[in-house]
């Protein structure tokens, strides 16, 4: 076979028994053949991955799974390489291919890496978080039932043009009410409630060391992408940093991008915002020790001390919190996590 150009196509062909029949798949610099609509993962994993695993001219690179108007899709991207520089000894990527399953049956493939299985709705909310927009993320922060959106104040300092982004690509602006330096919280007032997600039920009980815990927010987005991400962990100490009475230390990791994030018990109640963790590098150029996760979190009794403070929005309404009771760890993710809000800036 030739390929446009001059270029030699590399051809893979498997001839496999399955389902008492036989079927030849190959890919090639033009696409997949033989490949047929209604395939189950297992056929296509017989048909072409395990048998190609040591294969040079093409190999799977990644794989996502969506959820997307009750289907799950599971999207498989392939590199495929100029079939000269495999030969040469040096493959070099010409393009990519995906093979994407709709409830574990072959539903679509062909050349790149976004099939059209998204409605109209998902691609607007793909594009509303542009690369420029990832470049201004400051932060995490959620609703509460008094119609504020809570945050830590060092997330929106010296901040303009602050916005809450929905999990859903929904942009709401918003302004700081009021703020409190010492315990680095900040609450938020949405331009309009209509938007708001559901907000989280507060605890304002004493944390004990030991207590399972977890956070839901967008740690390093513009690396790890925009989706919330969940972070388990347990309370190290009752106390924060230097004894602090107003924080504790969590074992729930913390990166860029999770500050103003809550911290819920096993309940999926919050009993704090995550703030802060101990810098490595800057630790171990004073002591010459690296800390090994440790993480801070400000109490929400110091959160409810400022509510308190702040009269309710007249125009906020009935905000309904989040039902955790009784569900499993998974379940209650499930519901939590399209109510956490990334924050940007300027």
């Amino acid at each position: 076979m030739k390929a446009a150009k001059g270029i030699t196509i590399l051809i893979i062909a498997i001839s496999i028994s399955a389902c008492a029949s036989s079927r030849d798949l190959y890919l090639t610099q033009t696409g997949f053949y033989g490949i047929k609509k209604g395939a189950t993962k297992e056929d296509f994993a017989k048909w072409w991955i395990e048998p190609n695993k040591r294969y040079r001219g093409a190999k799977p690179v990644w794989q996502t799974i969506l959820n997307e108007g009750g289907d799950t899709w599971e999207i498989l991207v392939f590199d495929v390489y100029d079939a000269p520089s495999v030969l040469h000894g040096n493959p070099e990527i010409n393009h990519q291919e995906y093979v994407a399953f709709r409830n574990g049956v072959l539903e679509k493939w062909g050349t790149g890496t976004q099939p059209d299985v998204f409605s109209a709705e998902h691609e607007r909310s793909k594009e509303v978080i542009s690369p420029e927009e990832m470049e201004k993320a400051l932060g995490t922060a959620w609703p509460t039932e008094y119609g504020y959106i809570v945050t830590c104040r060092h997330v929106i300092d010296r901040r303009k043009n602050i916005q809450l982004i929905r999990t859903d690509g929904v942009k709401i602006a918003a302004r700081v009410y009021l703020s409190d330096m010492d315990n680095d919280i900040a609450l938020l007032l949405p331009e309009s409630f209509e938007s708001i997600p559901a907000p989280f039920a507060i605890s304002d009980a004493e944390p004990r060391m030991g207590a399972d815990v977890f956070t839901i927010g967008f740690p390093l987005p513009h690396i790890t992408g925009f989706s919330p991400k969940l972070f388990p962990g347990s309370i190290n100490s009752t106390k924060g940093l230097k004894n602090d009475p107003n924080t504790m230390q969590m074992s729930a990791p913390v990166q860029q991008g999770n500050s103003g994030g809550p911290l819920f018990n096993s309940k999926g109640e919050v009993i704090g915002i995550t703030s802060v963790k101990l810098k490595a590098i800057r630790h171990f150029n004073w002591y010459g020790d690296i800390p090994q996760n440790i993480n801070y979190a400000t109490k929400s009794a110091k959160l409810m001390e400022l509510l308190k403070r702040a009269p309710a929005p007249s125009d906020a309404g009935t905000l309904k919190p989040v039902q955790t009771d009784g569900l499993s760890l998974e379940d209650m993710v499930e519901k939590m996590k399209d109510s956490v809000l990334l924050v940007t800036g300027e």
